[in-house]
């Protein structure tokens, strides 16, 4: 039986999302920062094929945030985001059969788009399934196999490296395209066409327990980051036909075929 964790990388909130000083306060950014981190835990919690979530990193409202819905806090145990999270694969129960890494700068990320991307991993004995940002040079989810062969390589052009790296251990990987995890925030132009304007509203009520055996089913996200119109059009999600799509088919718009458009059809 397969068993799914979630790890998301954290940072100080005073110190995450510098790249949107230019535009913001100290104050608003580390509320953007706060607000995109309980978006993508609450994305994370109403997901079914969840089983736990781990936030590795960050400070005591990170750890709150965390708590909140029904996280487990790792302190940073690395020198970098890297090494903490190849450290925090170490440490996942022997129970976890798959690991899922996602960044905390999600803000259109949903339990759906990620209950589809496991689903697919499961279907023939993918060892590693990426998920690109929406200019394909990014990496915005890793999902790994037990025993956790490839190594985390967050950072510019990670996408190429996952794949260069997954190659080169000789392990079955595929690509994932997800409209709701293409998106991520890395710049004032990125707020803008999110829709996201400070102030921001205050977080909503925490969610009930993560659902155990013999509990009632999860609700769905609740975030206050609802996917604008122009970002709803085109596919939903699916797997390229090949393990090696280079950034200009993604780039470009080009999609798998019988991807799901915003009515879940083909």
């Amino acid at each position: 039986m397969s068993r799914v964790a979630a790890l998301v990388p954290a940072k100080p909130l005073a110190r995450a999302k510098t790249r949107l000083g230019d535009r913001l306060s100290d104050a608003e950014r580390a509320d953007v920062a706060a607000q995109l981190l309980a978006h993508v835990l609450d994305a994370l919690h109403a997901a079914h094929g969840i089983d736990s979530v781990w936030v590795v990193g960050g400070d005591e409202q990170v750890r709150d945030l965390a708590a909140r819905y029904g996280a487990a806090y790792i302190e940073e145990p690395g020198h970098d985001l890297n090494e903490s999270l190849a450290l925090a694969l170490e440490r996942l129960p022997s129970e976890v059969t798959h690991a899922l890494l996602v960044p905390m700068d999600l803000p259109f990320l949903s339990g759906e788009a990620l209950d589809l991307l496991i689903d697919d991993a499961s279907q023939d004995g993918t060892d590693v399934l990426i998920a690109p940002d929406r200019w394909g040079h990014g990496t915005n989810a890793l999902l790994v196999v037990r025993p956790f062969r490839l190594q985390p390589a967050f950072g510019v052009e990670s996408l190429a490296r996952h794949l260069a790296a997954a190659a080169s251990e000789g392990l079955a990987v595929a690509v994932f395209y997800s409209r709701d995890l293409a998106f991520d925030i890395d710049t004032p132009t990125d707020l803008t066409e999110a829709g996201i304007v400070p102030p921001l509203a205050p977080l909503p009520p925490a969610p009930s327990p993560t659902r155990g055996e013999g509990e009632p089913e999860r609700a769905a996200s609740s975030s206050p980051l609802p996917l604008p119109p122009a970002l709803r059009e085109g596919p939903g999600s699916g797997r390229f036909p090949t393990a090696q799509p280079t950034a200009e088919d993604i780039l470009e718009g080009k999609r798998p075929e019988g991807v799901r458009n915003e009515g879940g059809e083909g």
